[in-house]
C-alpha cells in the first residue's frame, strides 16, 4: 500500500492528518478522527511507519461525555501499525503518573505483529 492510501478493506491515518510532523495535540484529534471514521465504517485503521507524538492531556473532547485527553474506542476496531518498531506512539506532553511511574511521559507503545 502507498504513502497514504486507503483501500476498501482499511484506512491510512494519514488522511486524517496523523503525521510525524504534528504535535501532539494535532496527532490526538486526527487519531481519533480516524478511529471514529474506521468503526463507522467497519474496517481496520493503518497506521504508517514512523515515530508519532501523541499528547494524551491536552485534547478537546468531542461531546461532554468523555474526558479529554482520550483517544477514544467506542466500538471494535483494529488498528495496524506499519511492523513493530515502525510505528511508534510517544507521549508529547505530561500525562499524570501511574503505577507509581514518575516519568510516564518516557514511556512509549509500539504495535506489534502477529
Amino acid at each position: 500500500m502507498s504513502r497514504a492510501q486507503s483501500t476498501a478493506q482499511s484506512l491510512n491515518a494519514e488522511n486524517f492528518g496523523f503525521s510525524t510532523s504534528n504535535s501532539g495535540t494535532a496527532n490526538a484529534t486526527a487519531l481519533n478522527n480516524a478511529i471514529a471514521a474506521a468503526q463507522a465504517a467497519g474496517i481496520e485503521l493503518r497506521l504508517p511507519a514512523g515515530t508519532f507524538k501523541i499528547n494524551m492531556h491536552n485534547v478537546a473532547p468531542n461531546s461532554g461525555d468523555w474526558a479529554p485527553g482520550a483517544i477514544r474506542i467506542t466500538a471494535s476496531v483494529v488498528i495496524r501499525g506499519a511492523d513493530m518498531e515502525r510505528t511508534i506512539l510517544v507521549s508529547d506532553g505530561w500525562v499524570e503518573p501511574t503505577y507509581n511511574d514518575p516519568q510516564p511521559s518516557s514511556r512509549r507503545t509500539t504495535t506489534t505483529r502477529r
